[in-house]
């Protein structure tokens, strides 16, 4: 805990005297990149950090961040940034086999509760699709659907043949479920209150107060539901539903 805590301290402190320094976002995101290429983790840890707190946000940075953590064996924190990282770029083969890596490191190995089959099925399907690339969709089914409307009410391109309503029909039906995708991703991110544990070690508490008894021990990496929240306190669930309390400061926010 005093370690990471320290470390932290150095970090937010190297990267606060480099926010002054950066002119040009994009630059320092190379600079940041041939600093890690070059094996130098710390600083270019310090410089992703900062472009993260000047409010730059994207898969690419935080994909870069979870690396530097995790070349600096700091694998609560890589696996928090892989996992911020997949809420812009989801279905990344190198990002999942990243954070695959960083989990096999992870002491506890708590299994899942079963899900329903339609609950599996579709929780699936949404996390095949990141929230830009299925507005993108949308907004694609939408326009063509429009322009196929527009040229029949002007009958061009022989569009009120049979042809013309089957593709008017089908776009109809793409527009629908990637409209219904789009709002079910949504609210699947806006209702999302996930976190990682960062401590090595964390005491489940029965209540949110430190003399509370413990209901069990987790470890660095493991990723909770966030179920409640107390002043410096979350409650949290387990993959296999067991809950408790932990304080704020042992788990990164997703």
């Amino acid at each position: 805990m005093l370690k990471r805590a320290c470390f932290s301290a150095l970090l937010a402190a190297m990267a606060t005297s480099l926010l002054a320094q950066i002119s040009d976002p994009k630059n320092a995101f190379q600079e940041a990149n041939n600093l890690y290429a070059a094996g130098k983790y710390r600083d270019a840890l310090a410089l992703y950090r900062a472009l993260d707190s000047l409010g730059y946000q994207s898969g690419e940075l935080y994909y870069n961040l979870g690396n530097a953590h995790y070349k600096l064996g700091q694998i609560g924190l890589a696996i928090l940034y892989y996992e911020k990282a997949r809420l812009f770029i989801e279905g990344d083969e190198d990002l999942e086999t990243n954070l695959e890596l960083a989990r096999a490191k992870t002491k506890d190995k708590i299994p899942e509760l079963p899900k329903f089959f339609l609950e599996a099925f579709l929780d699936g399907a949404l996390d095949r699709f990141s929230l830009g690339w299925l507005g993108f969709l949308t907004a694609f089914f939408l326009y063509a659907l429009a322009a196929v409307f527009i040229l029949q009410l002007r009958q061009m391109f022989g569009l009120n043949s049979l042809a013309g309503n089957v593709a008017k029909h089908s776009l109809l039906v793409l527009f629908a479920f990637s409209l219904l995708f789009f709002a079910l991703k949504s609210v699947r991110v806006a209702s999302r209150q996930k976190a990682i544990v960062l401590s090595p070690v964390v005491n489940l508490k029965s209540e949110p107060r430190e003399q509370s008894a413990t209901i069990s021990v987790v470890h660095e990496g493991l990723k909770v539901d966030i179920t409640r929240r107390e002043e410096g306190w979350l409650e949290v669930k387990l993959p296999d539903g067991t809950k408790g309390w932990i304080e704020r400061r042992d788990a990164g926010e997703i």
